[in-house]
């Protein structure tokens, strides 16, 4: 095997580590969509009333 071969093992094994395998700790989640839904969670909300507090 070439390193280019190790390279597209490796990439292809990551890709599937992160997206396909829940993870029990992550509460049943893959690590993708647990980095989703705090990515989400980060997202500024809204403000009412423009910024100004009633």
């Amino acid at each position: 095997m070439s390193i280019d071969d190790m390279r597209q093992i490796a990439t292809r094994w990551l890709w599937s580590y992160n997206n396909k395998r829940p993870n029990l700790g992550n509460g049943g989640m893959t690590p993708a969509q647990k980095l989703k839904m705090a990515a989400s969670s980060l997202t500024p909300s809204p403000r009412r009333n423009g910024g100004i507090a009633t």
